[in-house]
């Protein structure tokens, strides 16, 4: 079995936060606590506002799964067998691919199947990073999938290929390292495939930039501007 790429590099940033809550004030120490490490938290609705319409309904440019959201949190303190009106944008994050973490108890939440992780020993924020770097995982698995074939065939161990993601919206930024050395063309080959596995991704980028460097090596670049 092709072991994935290895994801050789954590969340340095402050995280862009989409923060959700069953009910108007469950999130206010989460939200502190994000605020005071310096991330950013973005939110669906005005505080004074009603659950509908949202931002995005308002105007769709407002939208904070417009713009840069790392990861959503949805903060659900009870046992709520069924979603609020102010959850309703943990099924716009879902279906455009951003991880969702939840802060809540698991029995009888409907958002079961569908988080990324729970909120448990770790910080609230220890467990958005985590999820972000989870969300990375199933590309950086395909990324090794298209590869592998290509370094097998040039003499190389497909494990020696370690990379990371990194999101500075509105460009996606993929770092992939070659513990070997190895020639341009090749690099420039992996960047290629790399390239084509995010596009096939659920999430979608304004821009993609690959970079592929080795032992002394400098990058091959591959860029989407599209």
């Amino acid at each position: 079995m092709t072991k994935a790429v290895a994801n050789d590099g954590g969340m340095t940033r402050p995280m862009d936060v989409l923060v959700l809550e069953h009910r108007r004030g469950s999130a206010r120490a989460a939200v502190d606590e994000l605020e005071a490490a310096g991330h950013r938290v973005h939110a669906c609705h005005d505080p004074d506002q009603s659950a509908f319409p949202c931002r995005g309904v308002v105007d769709p440019q407002s939208c904070p799964l417009e713009g840069p959201v790392d990861v959503a949190l949805v903060v659900r303190h009870h046992n709520h067998p069924t979603t609020s009106a102010l959850e309703s944008g943990v099924s716009c994050a879902l279906r455009l691919g951003v991880p969702v973490v939840e802060d809540g108890p698991s029995a009888l939440d409907p958002f079961e199947p569908w988080i990324t992780a729970r909120v448990g020993t770790e910080s609230v924020i220890d467990t958005c990073q985590r999820a972000i770097d989870l969300a990375h995982d199933p590309v950086l698995a395909d990324i090794t999938a298209r590869c592998a074939p290509l370094l097998v065939d040039h003499g190389l161990d497909p494990a020696s290929l370690t990379g990371a993601l990194e999101l500075t919206w509105p460009r996606l930024q993929v770092r992939l390292r070659l513990r070997e050395p190895s020639a341009p063309r090749l690099r420039e080959a992996i960047a290629v495939r790399a390239l084509d596995a995010v596009r096939a991704g659920r999430r979608s980028y304004e821009k993609i930039n690959v970079h592929v460097t080795g032992p002394d090596q400098d990058s091959a670049p591959s860029d989407d501007g599209g």
